[in-house]
């Protein structure tokens, strides 16, 4: 309250300064904890991935403060949110956490560049060693750098990438026809336009970094299933497609629910590319830590589109917002979109460890 009548604010921030907290003070031991134990190299990655985890932790926070309200305790739930009012609430304080994050992550970053090259050691640990090019294994033994590349790249010899050589080429030019026959008199073309963002960033990364980083082809399959999926909801805007009318009807429905299936299928079908770009990137993450830190990495990214979907529909599209929300009335829309996205990812993941430890999969 001091704090809103000092600076003239519309209302107390105290939660805002909690979540940038959050994010602020627990970036540190997350990226300590992941040196120390998942196996993830210095670098990008490194700090990165503390980020994604704040982020995806307070996605989750705001999923069971939803559940709270309009569950468990509907009378006290809205007390408890203490959104005063700002439909955009849940939005507002994940961003909060992101930079929160972002400034401790940037901190020692600098840190670490001021220290004469030497990464920037955990407390009670040795510099030298982290600074070292060799790992240990789940053995305890040494591993050094050319021994990590031969396990690394034991997703090369998959059986996704023995499908035949011609399997990308094929499957790509399959779905630039149905992209191509959609792009055909969609319904609004001003949301078809906003809803290919993803599609045309996806592709320009995927195109761009091909040379240095060759996913399997049958994680290439999952992104250009999922991609389709996307690209049918483009054509008809989320909530007027045919497929979710037929589900509304079939179970009952109140609304049309193929904007939920589409995150539940990002977090379902992206599980495995991005479990794959953990242990094969220069990542490195250990196989038993890069399928949970996947999970982490989608539910991150589900709820960093929800923060974008909230600035379009504020910001930079007002008229086209409601219609790119997709919400159609639901006021936990956002939370509930998350949660498809990490259920998604969360059964994609047991499903992945089940058939691991069953020894399907013992070469991924």
């Amino acid at each position: 309250i001091w704090a809103k009548d000092f600076f003239h604010l519309s209302r107390n921030h105290y939660d805002r300064f909690a979540h940038g907290a959050f994010g602020f003070l627990l970036a540190f031991p997350i990226w300590e904890l992941l040196l120390r134990c998942s196996g993830i190299r210095r670098g990008a990655w490194s700090f990165a991935l503390p980020i994604a985890i704040i982020l995806a932790a307070s996605g989750c926070f705001e999923i069971i403060e939803s559940i709270v309200a309009e569950i468990v305790a509907p009378g006290k739930g809205v007390q408890w949110l203490g959104g005063q009012g700002d439909e955009w609430d849940a939005q507002n304080d994940m961003v909060s956490a992101l930079v929160g994050s972002l400034l401790m992550m940037g901190i020692v970053a600098v840190l670490k560049w001021k220290r004469s090259g030497l990464p920037l050691s955990p407390v009670g640990g040795d510099a030298r060693a982290y600074a070292s090019p060799a790992r240990t294994g789940s053995e305890g033994r040494a591993v050094g750098l050319g021994e990590a590349d031969a396990e690394r790249n034991t997703f090369a010899h998959s059986t996704g990438r023995d499908i035949g050589k011609h399997f990308l080429p094929i499957a790509v030019a399959c779905y630039v026809a149905f992209w191509i026959a959609l792009a055909i008199h969609p319904l609004d073309r001003g949301d078809w336009l906003l809803e290919n963002l993803l599609i045309f960033i996806s592709v320009t990364v995927l195109a761009l970094t091909y040379r240095k980083f060759r996913f399997s082809n049958f994680s290439y399959a999952l992104i250009l299933i999922f991609l389709a999926f996307h690209t049918t909801g483009a054509h008809y805007t989320y909530a007027k497609v045919p497929a979710g009318f037929w589900l509304q009807n079939w179970l009952h429905l109140n609304r049309n629910h193929y904007d939920r299936v589409i995150h539940f299928s990002f977090g379902f079908l992206l599980l495995y590319p991005m479990r794959e770009l953990l242990v094969r990137s220069v990542a490195h993450a250990r196989k038993q830590w890069a399928t949970w830190l996947a999970v982490a990495a989608l539910a991150a990214l589900s709820s960093f589109f929800e923060i974008i979907e909230a600035v379009i529909a504020q910001i930079v599209a007002p008229d086209l917002g409601a219609a790119y929300l997709g919400t159609q009335g639901d006021i936990w829309d956002a939370q509930k979109d998350m949660a498809a996205a990490f259920v998604g990812a969360l059964i994609a993941a047991l499903a992945l460890t089940a058939a691991r430890t069953r020894g399907k999969i013992d070469s991924q």
